[in-house]
Protein backbone atom coordinates (compact mmCIF):
# COMPACT_ATOMS: atom_id res chain seq x y z
CA UNK A 1 0.00 0.00 0.00
CA UNK A 2 1.13 3.51 -0.69
CA UNK A 3 -0.03 6.67 0.96
CA UNK A 4 -0.56 9.82 -1.03
CA UNK A 5 -2.10 13.19 -0.44
CA UNK A 6 -5.13 14.38 -2.31
CA UNK A 7 -7.11 17.58 -1.91
CA UNK A 8 -10.77 17.82 -1.05
CA UNK A 9 -13.56 20.20 -0.18
CA UNK A 10 -17.24 19.88 0.73
CA UNK A 11 -19.70 20.92 -1.95
CA UNK A 12 -22.95 22.77 -1.24
CA UNK A 13 -24.69 19.44 -0.52
CA UNK A 14 -22.00 18.48 2.00
CA UNK A 15 -20.48 15.80 -0.23
CA UNK A 16 -16.69 15.47 -0.20
CA UNK A 17 -15.19 16.19 -3.62
CA UNK A 18 -11.62 14.99 -4.16
CA UNK A 19 -8.89 16.08 -6.58
CA UNK A 20 -5.33 14.85 -7.04
CA UNK A 21 -4.15 18.38 -7.85
CA UNK A 22 -4.46 21.18 -5.27
CA UNK A 23 -4.95 23.87 -7.95
CA UNK A 24 -7.85 21.94 -9.47
CA UNK A 25 -9.47 21.56 -6.06
CA UNK A 26 -9.07 25.26 -5.29
CA UNK A 27 -10.45 26.25 -8.68
CA UNK A 28 -13.52 24.04 -8.29
CA UNK A 29 -14.19 24.75 -4.58
CA UNK A 30 -15.94 28.09 -5.21
CA UNK A 31 -14.63 29.54 -1.97
CA UNK A 32 -15.05 26.38 0.11
CA UNK A 33 -12.10 25.42 2.31
CA UNK A 34 -9.74 22.97 0.57
CA UNK A 35 -8.02 20.45 2.83
CA UNK A 36 -5.51 17.62 2.42
CA UNK A 37 -6.59 14.00 2.76
CA UNK A 38 -4.12 11.15 3.04
CA UNK A 39 -5.32 8.02 1.24
CA UNK A 40 -3.90 4.53 1.04
CA UNK A 41 -3.92 2.87 -2.34
CA UNK A 42 -3.04 -0.58 -3.45
CA UNK A 43 -0.04 -0.62 -5.78
CA UNK A 44 0.36 -2.89 -8.78
CA UNK A 45 2.94 -4.83 -6.77
CA UNK A 46 0.40 -5.28 -3.96
CA UNK A 47 -2.13 -6.58 -6.47
CA UNK A 48 0.37 -9.03 -7.93
CA UNK A 49 1.35 -10.28 -4.46
CA UNK A 50 -2.32 -10.77 -3.62
CA UNK A 51 -2.94 -12.62 -6.88
CA UNK A 52 0.08 -14.87 -6.37
CA UNK A 53 -0.78 -15.62 -2.75
CA UNK A 54 -4.41 -16.54 -3.53
CA UNK A 55 -3.98 -18.38 -6.85
CA UNK A 56 -2.59 -21.74 -7.85
CA UNK A 57 0.35 -22.02 -10.22
CA UNK A 58 -2.00 -23.26 -12.96
CA UNK A 59 -4.29 -20.23 -12.52
CA UNK A 60 -1.33 -17.85 -12.70
CA UNK A 61 -0.03 -19.52 -15.87
CA UNK A 62 -3.49 -19.29 -17.45
CA UNK A 63 -3.72 -15.60 -16.60
CA UNK A 64 -0.24 -14.92 -18.00
CA UNK A 65 -1.01 -16.83 -21.20
CA UNK A 66 -4.29 -14.99 -21.80
CA UNK A 67 -3.67 -11.46 -20.59
CA UNK A 68 -0.40 -10.41 -22.20
CA UNK A 69 -1.18 -11.30 -25.82
CA UNK A 70 -4.57 -9.53 -25.69
CA UNK A 71 -3.00 -6.42 -24.21
CA UNK A 72 -0.23 -6.28 -26.76
CA UNK A 73 -2.65 -6.52 -29.67
CA UNK A 74 -4.92 -3.63 -28.69
CA UNK A 75 -2.71 -0.74 -29.82
CA UNK A 76 -5.37 1.97 -29.58
CA UNK A 77 -4.50 5.62 -29.14
CA UNK A 78 -4.90 7.32 -25.77
CA UNK A 79 -7.56 9.56 -27.32
CA UNK A 80 -9.56 6.49 -28.43
CA UNK A 81 -9.11 4.91 -25.01
CA UNK A 82 -10.34 8.01 -23.15
CA UNK A 83 -13.37 8.29 -25.43
CA UNK A 84 -14.36 4.61 -25.16
CA UNK A 85 -13.68 4.39 -21.41
CA UNK A 86 -16.30 7.05 -20.73
CA UNK A 87 -14.11 8.34 -17.89
CA UNK A 88 -12.99 11.90 -17.26
CA UNK A 89 -9.32 12.86 -17.01
CA UNK A 90 -9.74 13.13 -13.25
CA UNK A 91 -11.35 9.69 -12.98
CA UNK A 92 -8.54 8.14 -15.03
CA UNK A 93 -5.97 9.95 -12.87
CA UNK A 94 -7.55 8.68 -9.67
CA UNK A 95 -8.03 5.13 -11.00
CA UNK A 96 -4.50 4.64 -12.37
CA UNK A 97 -2.43 7.02 -10.24
CA UNK A 98 -1.27 9.00 -13.27
CA UNK A 99 -1.11 12.79 -12.82
CA UNK A 100 -4.15 14.49 -14.35
CA UNK A 101 -1.95 16.94 -16.23
CA UNK A 102 -0.07 14.06 -17.87
CA UNK A 103 -3.35 12.55 -19.07
CA UNK A 104 -4.42 15.96 -20.37
CA UNK A 105 -1.10 16.34 -22.23
CA UNK A 106 -1.53 12.89 -23.78
CA UNK A 107 -5.13 13.65 -24.72
CA UNK A 108 -4.33 16.83 -26.62
CA UNK A 109 -1.17 15.38 -28.19
CA UNK A 110 1.32 17.58 -26.30
CA UNK A 111 3.08 14.40 -25.12
CA UNK A 112 3.04 10.83 -26.41
CA UNK A 113 1.48 8.20 -24.20
CA UNK A 114 3.49 4.96 -24.33
CA UNK A 115 1.52 2.19 -26.05
CA UNK A 116 2.07 -0.19 -23.16
CA UNK A 117 0.36 2.26 -20.78
CA UNK A 118 -2.77 2.45 -22.93
CA UNK A 119 -2.74 -1.33 -23.30
CA UNK A 120 -2.43 -1.91 -19.55
CA UNK A 121 -5.17 0.60 -18.69
CA UNK A 122 -7.43 -0.91 -21.32
CA UNK A 123 -6.80 -4.43 -20.03
CA UNK A 124 -7.55 -3.41 -16.44
CA UNK A 125 -10.83 -1.72 -17.41
CA UNK A 126 -11.88 -4.72 -19.52
CA UNK A 127 -11.98 -6.90 -16.40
Amino acid sequence: MIKRKIYAFRDSAGKEVRYSDRRDAERMANGAKVYEVEVEEQTTTDMIHELVSTSSAAEIEAIAANVAPKSWKKNISIQQFIKTSGMTHKELSDRFGIPKRTIEDWSRGARKCPDYVVNMMSEILDK
